[in-house]
């Protein structure tokens, strides 16, 4: 399984929602900022999470 770690602010609340057979499933967007010299950029990050979560 890949597995990815993203630190940042959610840009909006999370959207939740239902599959046809009961699943939930939560949409949300991610925005970190990378900061080099002068400049400064944000990246968004779409993410959708479904299945509950996987804790190890």
């Amino acid at each position: 399984m890949n597995q990815v770690n993203i630190i940042g602010r959610l840009g909006q609340d999370p959207e939740l929602r239902y599959t046809p057979t009961g699943k939930a499933v939560a949409r949300l967007s991610v925005a970190v900022n990378d900061r080099y010299g002068e400049n400064e950029k944000t990246y968004w990050f779409p993410v959708i999470c479904c299945n509950g979560l996987s804790r190890r």
